[in-house]
């Protein structure tokens, strides 16, 4: 899958070469930088600096700017969101870690309002030693968390013990394994869990955002 990286852009490139680097870009692959409208000398020369990186190592990369207004949040997080939705299909990596306090706020806000099924928000900190994936929580999720048939929500309850085979959480919650399946695939769609085969087995683990409710379904 193609993936689209869209980082908020500053003085420096060094964030936005990291998250490529982390990440792997390959061929069709996009980098979309968040920039405001008001162009400042320090960011254009980082920004040149980053093209030159690109053509010279990712040829086959595209890479482009979106202004914004920092004047103006309310079109700036719907323009932001129209982006975002307009990656369905690709990979998303939402990299807030470079550029103004207040576009690194509204792009994290139209991140959680984009319905985009496959985003990843991170952040990395500012020593540079680590990265910080942010759950991508939808405002949906609060509602529809609640609406989901008891044994599915029973599932997230278990699983933040930890990871389980599905074995093991069939035994426990004494169901037939059709009905844990289905319970397993209702989560598996809202990416509240993943599933990975492990010899003749699945386990299933939270994500970041499935924890997230599962905790605050604890309260």
């Amino acid at each position: 899958m193609n993936k689209t990286v869209l980082a908020t852009f500053g003085w420096t490139e060094a964030s936005v070469i990291s998250s490529i680097l982390r990440h792997g870009l390959s061929d069709g692959d996009k980098i979309l930088l968040i920039m405001p409208e008001r162009r400042d000398e320090r960011s254009e020369a980082a920004l040149r600096d980053l093209k030159a990186f690109i053509t010279t190592h990712l040829k086959n990369t595209e890479i482009s700017e979106l202004r914004i207004s920092i004047d103006n949040p309310v079109i700036s997080i719907y323009k932001l969101k129209r982006v975002i939705e307009d990656e369905r299909g690709r990979r998303c990596i939402v990299n807030l870690s470079g550029g103004m306090r207040a576009a690194v706020l509204l792009t994290y806000i139209a991140a959680l309002l984009a319905e985009h099924p496959d985003t990843i928000v991170e952040l990395e900190t500012e020593d540079r030693k680590m990265i910080v994936e942010v759950p991508k929580i939808r405002l949906t999720d609060f509602i529809e968390v609640k609406k989901l048939p008891q044994l599915a929500r029973e599932i997230m309850r278990q699983l933040l013990r930890g990871p389980l085979d599905v074995a093991t959480l069939r035994k426990d919650l004494n169901v037939p394994a059709s009905t844990l399946y289905n319970a397993q695939m209702k989560l598996l769609e809202r990416g509240y869990i993943t599933r990975e085969k492990k010899g003749k087995t699945f386990i299933l683990r939270l994500t970041s955002s499935g924890e997230l409710l599962a905790r605050l379904m604890e309260r």
